[in-house]
């Protein structure tokens, strides 16, 4: 089995993936304007077809179970620039529920990065 193959099969057998801050991380991203524009984009082409839905401090989006594997690299690369984020991965009724969770005081980083659920008026 490749190392690909083994990686995406235990993502796969788990229930729940989470990706947790780092306390007391900083409200700060530590990507330049050009590498933050491409992550941006790297978060909308994910999770471009799903529709957001407003959980408390974050949003939660249902994939394919097919994006499991990005989900999570995308999710890793944005804790090492944004360690205050929060994300989890979870396995259910064969959907992928990925959610992304944020501060209070980083409300307006996250919102440029996630958006806002349909009908915020945010």
């Amino acid at each position: 089995m490749t190392e690909e193959a083994s990686r995406m099969a235990s993502l796969h057998s788990a229930r729940l993936l989470s990706i947790q801050p780092v306390l007391g991380a900083p409200i700060a991203c530590t990507l330049t304007g050009n590498e933050q524009v491409e992550r941006v984009s790297e978060w909308r082409e994910l999770l471009g077809g799903a529709q957001p839905e407003g959980v408390t401090n974050g949003l939660r989006w249902k994939l394919p179970t097919a994006l499991a594997g990005q989900a999570a690299e995308l999710a890793a690369a944005e804790q090492r620039c944004c360690s205050f984020f929060d994300f989890t991965l979870h396995f259910a009724a064969g959907e992928l529920i990925f959610e992304a969770h944020a501060p209070k005081e980083a409300a307006d980083l996250f919102l440029d990065v996630f958006g806002a659920p349909a009908g915020a008026g945010v």
